[in-house]
Formats: structure tokens, C-alpha cells, sequence
């Protein structure tokens, strides 16, 4: 499928504290397959799909929906789907005084660039909000814009913030973010171990070793802990949510959570919806 890309936002007009240049959303990305050095800063925020992100500071690591990732003047990077995949992207490209003193004051850093930011509807409606607004004049616009991003860039850095590990534990971090991902569709837990740089056997090994699970029981558990949030906080019906996690019959997803959960999916809904006394 080719690019489709939608402009956003679009201007030439700065302001003291600095400017935003371009925001669209980009469907059926194939990312940056080349190392690129930007002339200023931007934020990748992910809607759909997964891949890599990669970066003079850090080897390939997993992204996927509800993932931001900041780009930074100087640092060669890269980025995308697996090869002859796509994902779908929202981008805001930005620069100015203002960005460029939270750099020096290391309150953004080219050490920690992704965010596991969660639910993506919650978070493009903040990053999109930036965009809206209504002002007497470009300058005055620019300003009011700067400072929206700067407030969700705030409350990124200060409540969402998971730095990318080094070391012994990286090959967990990155392994649960893919069982984590796409619960809705199947996964080759042996593609997995490919992707943290093991044979299977040491994977599932050393997975199991590190939190009492094989990494299939894992991806499960994860499943149904998405269930269980879905019955709470939603109203989809039992059949929409087994779908949502992986189970396309509906009968073996009642039997399977209440094995893991003592209850039925009607019952632990009925339960954990009641209004405290």
C-alpha cells in the first residue's frame, strides 16, 4: 500500500521561544531505513503496527503502538516496520531556545528517546491538541503551540518515563515489550527469541528463570490481564473482548479466564463493576 500522508500543521512563523514546523500523520510508514541526522528535534508517536527504533546511543530495540520516540538535532538515527511491513505514525517536527535549554539542562536526552506511553486514543488526542488552536496572530499561535507541547513533553518526562536498559536485562525488556504487543494476534515466541538475540531454547530457559513463566505462559497471562481490564473499564461485549485478545471462540475464552481468575467473565465483570457501599 503507498504512503499516506496527512498534514496536520504547516508554517514558517517562529516565535522567542521557539517553533513548531510540521505535524502529519503518516499511514502505511516504512520509517527510515537509512541512518538520518535531523537539523531539529521531533516526536514519533506510533497509532499502529511495530518495529525498531535504533540510534547512535542505542542497538535496535521494539516499538510498537502507544510508543513515542523523540529525534534529536545531531544524533543519527533510524527507525521502521520489519522489511515489507508498514506501521502508522503521528509526528510534530519542532526546534528553538526553549527545547534546546531542557537539552543542556538534561531534562530531555538523547540517553533516554522512548516512552512507553500506553493506550494510544488518550495520548494522540493530548499530542493533537497541541495543534488546535485559535490565536490573533502566527507569532501568537506559535506561542500558545510551543507551550502546549512543552506541557505534554512535561508530563511525559516526569509520570511515563521508562529509560532503555543496558546490560544483563536488556533482552528481557525488550522480550516482554513483544509479548506485551498485539495481543490480538498470534506470536512465535520463537521469532521473539530471534529478536532478543537467542536460540529458543536459551530463551525460554532464561525468560522462565527470570519470572517464573514460559514466555507463552506470559503472553497469555498478558492477555487475560487485558481482559480483565477491558470488563472493568468498558462496556465491549464478551465476544468483542475475547476477539480483542486473541481467543476467536468465545466459549474457550470463558473456560480459560476463569481458570486463571476463579471467575467467569459475567461474574468477575458483575463483581469489579459494583459501586463501593
Amino acid at each position: 500500500m503507498p504512503v499516506d500522508l496527512t498534514i496536520v500543521y504547516r508554517g514558517n512563523d517562529q516565535s522567542p521561544l521557539g517553533q513548531i514546523m510540521d505535524a502529519a500523520f503518516v499511514r502505511n510508514s516504512a520509517g527510515i531505513t537509512k541512518h538520518r541526522v535531523l537539523g531539529s528535534y521531533a516526536l514519533i508517536f506510533m497509532t499502529n503496527g511495530g518495529g525498531t527504533y535504533s540510534d547512535t546511543n542505542h542497538k535496535p530495540v521494539p516499538v510498537s503502538a502507544g510508543d513515542l520516540f523523540i529525534l534529536f538535532p545531531d544524533v543519527a538515527h533510524r527507525y521502521g516496520p520489519p522489511r515489507s511491513g508498514k506501521w502508522d505514525e503521528f509526528y510534530i517536527l519542532f526546534h528553538g531556545p526553549v527545547f534546546d535549554l531542557w537539552r543542556r539542562t538534561g531534562i530531555l536526552t538523547p540517553k533516554r528517546p522512548l516512552f512507553r506511553l500506553g493506550p494510544v486514543e488518550p495520548w494522540l488526542n493530548k499530542l493533537t491538541n497541541i495543534l488546535d488552536v485559535q490565536a490573533a496572530t502566527p507569532i501568537d499561535r506559535q506561542i500558545v503551540m510551543v507551550s502546549r507541547l512543552q506541557a505534554v513533553l512535561a508530563e511525559i518526562l516526569v509520570t511515563q518515563l521508562i529509560p532503555l536498559e543496558t546490560g544483563a536485562h536488556q533482552w528481557l525488556t525488550e522480550a516482554r515489550h513483544w509479548l506485551e504487543s498485539e495481543l490480538a494476534e498470534e506470536m512465535d515466541c520463537h521469532w521473539v527469541a530471534a529478536q532478543v538475540g537467542l536460540s529458543y531454547d536459551h530463551f525460554r530457559r532464561k525468560f522462565a528463570k527470570e519470572t517464573g513463566m514460559t514466555p507463552n505462559q506470559y503472553r497469555s497471562s498478558q492477555r487475560l490481564r487485558a481482559a480483565q481490564n477491558m470488563l472493568v473499564e468498558t462496556e465491549m461485549s464478551l465476544k468483542e473482548i475475547a476477539a480483542s485478545v486473541g481467543y476467536y471462540d468465545a466459549f474457550a475464552f470463558s473456560h480459560r479466564f476463569k481458570q486463571f481468575t476463579g471467575l467467569s467473565p459475567s461474574a468477575f465483570r458483575q463483581r469489579n463493576s459494583q459501586s463501593p457501599e
